[in-house]
């Protein structure tokens, strides 16, 4: 599945997409923001919820570079 067939997916659809094919790359606690990663074939999957009401805020989708690093171990200075 490509970045674009999975945008035209529908909500539902999308979401079933992610837990059947998606793997869990890392997750985060931002301000009141819980993020989850999951990488989907070529591409990355952020499910973004508000953390006290578990709410479902937004799905972003993006190819790796520096969207990924926030789920790195690794200091990113230089």
């Amino acid at each position: 599945m490509t970045k674009t067939e999975f945008g035209n997916l529908e909500f539902g659809k999308k979401m079933n997409t992610i837990s059947t094919l998606g793997q869990l790359v890392g997750q985060l606690q931002k301000d009141h923001e819980s993020l989850l990663c999951y990488a989907v074939d070529k591409f990355f999957v952020e499910v973004i919820y508000e953390t006290e009401t578990h709410d479902l805020l937004r799905l972003v989708v993006f190819e790796g570079g520096r969207q990924l690093d926030k789920y790195s171990n690794l200091k990113t200075e230089i």
